[in-house]
């Protein structure tokens, strides 16, 4: 009998996540008992393998049938654990048998896996929060607290919470920072394969300053290594994004990039401007864009339009779909959320909420409208559980609420839906 040793085998992220399918599968179809089995591959001396050696042994028997290319949409955080000495028997037993054909079924159910690729940043966040509102030019007593962040990296990691399957394409430094936020994705499933590793490079940071009812009132980042994420970057990575089933960007990416994304990349783009000096750059890609999630000055910098009432508020939104953007969800802050598309117009009200910490809401929302789009969900529906999802978000204490996942989204937008359809038919007046 043939012995392979695991560490010889190059064991990807993605045969990682088909054989963790193979155990679903398996376990469902009571060829595995709460994932714990005593398999007969080691010569039938009844060693129990836990998942992760049912796992091992799966994939020596996909490599031992040339199963040895998975497609790109199988994405997973999860990284082998190559270890010990499995013997090998493919047609040893009937247990040997029926797992492979429930491994062979999950490879099927991969391969047509949805996924979401984020392209933007990633930064160590260091925060302060003023105890009591702030004084200019004065120290102001409070909490400062350091996290993982970054606009892409936010809308990532709400996503997974979301049950989304994401990865995630950034550029990453040589520094201990680094080493935190590819621990965390991968705690997270958040695919790191496709990232850009800048030999040197120091790890982007964002200093926010908040005020004491957890608005952002300052903020200071260093984003140089974006800049490392040039076109010819992304074109090496263009038949991955063609196949996801949206893009989302920041606009911390360089202009040149977003436009090469835009002219080339054939997935729905989403996009968040992040910023009012940062949205400048999406000008002349806006007719490439899908959903575009902007704030009143972002909005008002993109149509042109200055933003004072109900009726320059229609002004600016039918300005930027005359310019090709397919659906814009504008923020208004305590006044609600905006959606448009096509001739559809609507004020979304905010659900009510016990704000603690106000930064993470925009990435909660865009992160939601994603979740909602890949759900198949109307224009309607996807702003009412964005406008859940920026309600969970502030509740948290830290930029990224851990509460945020489906079932507390679905169950918070479910809340208005009775008011609303006896609103529904006033006219939306902002």
């Amino acid at each position: 009998m043939e012995q392979r040793p695991m560490d010889k085998l190059n064991t990807s992220a993605a045969e990682v996540t088909l054989l963790r399918g193979g155990v679903e599968i398996a376990h469902r179809k009571g060829i595995l008992a709460n994932r714990t089995v005593s398999i007969p591959f080691a010569q039938l001396q009844g060693i129990e393998y836990h998942e992760k050696n049912v796992m091992e042994n799966a994939y020596l028997l996909f490599r031992a049938d040339g199963m040895q290319e998975i497609t790109h949409s199988v994405m997973s955080g999860h990284r082998a654990v190559n270890k010990g000495r499995i013997d090998l028997a493919k047609s040893e037993t009937d247990a040997a048998r029926s797992f492979y054909a429930a491994a062979q079924e999950a490879l099927e159910r991969f391969r047509v896996r949805k996924y979401v690729a984020v392209c933007g940043g990633v930064n160590i966040d260091i925060g302060g929060r003023s105890f009591a509102p702030l004084i200019a030019r004065d120290s102001n007593p409070g909490r400062v607290e350091q996290s993982l962040g970054g606009v892409g990296r936010n809308i990532a990691h709400n996503l997974s919470l979301l049950g989304a399957n994401v990865s995630l394409l950034t550029a990453l430094g040589e520094d201990a920072y680094t080493t935190q936020i590819e621990r965390s994705c991968e705690e997270l499933d958040i695919d790191l394969s496709h990232v850009l590793h800048v030999p040197g490079g120091r790890t982007s940071t964002y200093v926010f300053l908040g005020d004491s009812d957890g608005d952002m009132a300052l903020a200071v980042s260093d984003m140089e290594i974006c800049e490392e994420l040039t076109p010819s970057y992304f074109a090496q990575h263009l038949d991955f994004l063609n196949g996801a089933e949206l893009v989302i960007v920041d606009t911390n990416l360089p202009q040149a990039s977003l436009l090469y994304l835009a002219e080339h990349c054939t997935a729905p783009l989403f996009v968040d401007p992040v910023s009012v000096t940062k949205a400048e750059k999406l000008r002349a890609i806006l007719k490439n864009i899908h959903t575009l999630k902007p704030n009143r000055l972002e909005a008002e910098v993109l149509s042109g339009v200055r933003i004072c009432d109900g009726e320059s508020l229609a002004a600016s939104v039918d300005e930027l779909l005359e310019r090709g953007v397919q659906r814009v969800f504008l923020s208004l802050g305590e006044e609600g959320l905006f959606a448009a598309q096509g001739d559809e117009r609507f004020l979304q009200e905010n659900y009510p909420a016990q704000i603690k910490n106000a930064t993470g809401a925009g990435d909660a929302l865009m992160a939601a409208l994603a979740w909602s789009y890949l759900d198949g969900r109307t224009l309607r529906e996807s702003a009412k559980l964005g406008a859940a999802a920026a309600s969970l978000a502030v509740e948290g204490e830290k930029t990224i609420n851990p509460e945020l996942c489906a079932a507390n989204v679905l169950s918070r937008a479910a809340q208005e839906i009775h008011s609303e359809r006896k609103e529904e038919s006033k006219p939306c007046t902002p």
